[in-house]
């Protein structure tokens, strides 16, 4: 799997994601990382991490609690690219 590929899927049934799609609800709450690829939300591959941890700093939530933190040093991961 390339890192790109890492970073660009869907973490729920891709079924569920294609109901939210089409409800509109891509850009609500957390749905950009529960269905990143369903809802076009994958970062581009120039969009980095600067820290070697950032999956723990998703997983305790700092992507959306410190989010000029993540953006600065896990954009990647917390799909914060510009």
């Amino acid at each position: 799997m390339s890192k790109h590929e890492r970073y660009c899927k869907d973490y729920f049934p891709s079924g569920l994601c294609s109901v939210e799609k089409y409800s509109g609800n891509c850009n609500k709450g957390n749905m950009k990382f529960h269905c990143t690829k369903t809802c076009g939300k994958c970062p581009p591959r120039s969009c980095k991490n600067r820290f070697s941890d950032c999956s723990r700093i998703k997983y305790e939530g700092l992507c959306v609690k410190q989010p000029r933190l993540a953006k600065k040093y896990c954009a990647r991961t917390c799909l914060l690219c510009d």
